[in-house]
């Protein structure tokens, strides 16, 4: 299978798959406004480090991490979610492995996290999928060359508590589907098809600019409800047209409101 995407398009794609990941952590904040405090989406806050795409903080403080990885093609097996791909490093870079890893110790040792995943449309290679246990990795069912591997990159106790907290969301749907199955999760009651693209655009300009929403970059309940939320304040259209005879009001016949 080759992809369908055209080379420039590519990176168009992530970022849009990394949004619609996003909205679909918005949606479950949404529908649990007891549970969380804020999300952040892509942030820079250097505490956050690594997993910083969707940072979701519980009402408890701890927080939900999440790494979005996109792939043009799930189905060709160079892009598979293998060990080779998570291990591999660049010159003196480091792995997604040992990137992970400290984030989650860091967290975990401090007591802030919740939890930490990857979500990817990857689908898990052979020696992979043989380690998995649900969405986690099981230590005792990697093999013993790759696990002297991961040890040998993050140590043994950074070992056991990235696989105690970290989910593999892998075999997620493409970005079609994806968003057609989000769109269904926001019944007509909650939203129509303008406030999908306001809710899309939102999320665009949240990612990209400091301080948005305001004053923190933090999306609070609220935020979210007013792009979902049919009642939502609309733009006057530009074609709107003034009504024969219409004239604005004189001075007059405003100065005593001017003095209330």
């Amino acid at each position: 299978m080759t992809s369908g995407f055209k080379k420039p398009g590519i990176l168009r794609a992530s970022f849009h798959y990394q949004d619609l990941a996003a909205i679909g952590l918005l949606i479950d904040f949404y529908r649990a406004p007891d549970v969380y405090q804020w999300a952040e989406f892509d942030s820079d806050n250097p505490d956050f480090a690594a997993i910083e795409d969707v940072v979701l903080c519980r009402r408890d403080g701890r927080l939900e991490f999440t790494q979005v990885k996109f792939t043009v093609d799930p189905g060709d097996p160079a892009n598979l979610l293998s060990w080779d791909w998570l291990l591999q490093r660049k010159g003196a870079g480091r792995s997604l492995l040992q990137k992970w890893a400290a984030t989650v110790a860091q967290h975990a040792r401090a007591g802030t996290l919740a939890s930490a995943e990857l979500f990817t449309g990857r689908r898990p290679a052979p020696d992979f999928a043989a380690a998995l246990s649900g969405r986690h990795i099981d230590p005792a069912k990697i093999q013993k060359p790759i696990a002297d591997q991961i040890e040998g990159q993050i140590g043994a106790a950074d070992m056991a508590l990235l696989f105690a907290h970290f989910r593999f969301r892998h075999s997620q749907p493409e970005i079609l589907e994806l968003e057609y199955d989000l769109q269904a999760r926001l019944v007509p009651s909650d939203i129509d098809d303008a406030g999908w693209a306001t809710l899309g655009n939102a999320v665009k300009e949240w990612a990209t600019l400091k301080n948005r929403p305001a004053p923190d970059g933090r999306v609070r309940h609220h935020h979210i409800r007013a792009v979902i939320s049919r009642d939502r304040p609309r733009p006057i259209r530009q074609d709107f047209e003034v009504p024969h005879g219409y004239r604005p009001p004189d001075v007059e016949s405003t100065a005593p409101f001017a003095r209330m």
